[in-house]
């Protein structure tokens, strides 16, 4: 069963692994090599603990003792990162699931790479800016009712 909890500080370096794993497997073959820094440079550990001291807060998907996904909320509204190491298991939608009840604005917005987009459109965001660079602005309104 997956569950989804706010990191503690003790986990960084197993999410910081996580994350540079499927970045490798997943987001890495969509761009070109000299690119892989802009993405990787969010993953060491003690930039990690660094952002959570600033104003971000960061989640963790977990199945029994394992960490299967990782999701960041840079205040209020921004999701600067989500990576699951399980596609198609539902642990995108939990950490999505977390990250809308957490947020603290009226729209969650994020710059999704193209292979995310269609799990983004799935739960409610849209395209807020064309594609560019292989990134598209997508932005979802958490107004009641919507």
């Amino acid at each position: 069963m997956i569950t989804v909890d706010e990191m503690g500080p003790c986990e960084a370096e197993n999410v910081s692994e996580l994350i540079q794993k499927v970045f490798k497997e997943e987001v890495a073959p969509l761009f070109p090599e000299e690119r892989w820094g802009e993405f990787l440079s969010q993953s060491p550990s003690h930039e990690i603990l660094s952002r959570l001291e600033e104003d971000s807060r960061m989640f963790v998907a977990v199945d029994g003792d394992d960490i299967v996904g990782a999701a960041e909320l840079k205040k209020p509204s921004h999701i600067s990162l989500i990576y699951s190491a399980r596609k198609g298991e539902g642990v995108g939608s939990a950490l999505l699931n977390k990250i809308e009840e957490e947020s603290e604005g009226e729209e969650l917005a994020i710059v999704a790479t193209e292979n995310s987009k269609g799990f983004f459109e799935k739960h409610g965001f849209v395209p807020a800016q064309e594609a560019k660079d292989g990134c598209v602005l997508m932005k979802k309104s958490l107004a009641t009712g919507s």
